[in-house]
């Protein structure tokens, strides 16, 4: 599957990265899980770490999902006056994401 290899080829450095990240760390955070595949969370969280950690200026990843956590863009609902509200679940992840990354930033935690 296509999110099992999705972190060893962003860690692999591609030369185009920079040109994908950005799409690639949105369509993620927009994913669902409509067929209940195993892991799904867990490889779609991957994924967004190694996104948030490998693209050439992790600070653009992490500017894009700070402004994903607080623009209201994930998990689109519409209420009252047509403002789009966050889910609660992705703003956790979001967070825990943004969280993993900045420790492997700084060298806290142990690569594989």
């Amino acid at each position: 599957m296509g999110l099992e290899a999705l972190p060893a080829l962003v860690r692999g450095g591609p030369l185009d990265l920079p040109d994908l990240s950005v799409s690639l760390t949105r369509q993620l955070l927009n994913m669902e899980n409509l067929y209940e595949l195993e892991d799904f969370g867990e490889r779609v969280w991957e994924g967004l770490c190694a996104l948030a950690v490998c693209d050439i200026v992790p600070v653009v990843i992490g500017c894009m999902i700070r402004e994903e956590l607080f623009g209201g863009v994930v998990g689109k609902s519409d209420h009252e006056g047509g403002v789009a509200e966050i889910l609660l679940g992705t703003r956790i992840e979001v967070l825990d994401v943004i969280r993993y990354a900045s420790s492997e930033l700084c060298g806290r935690v142990e690569l594989e």
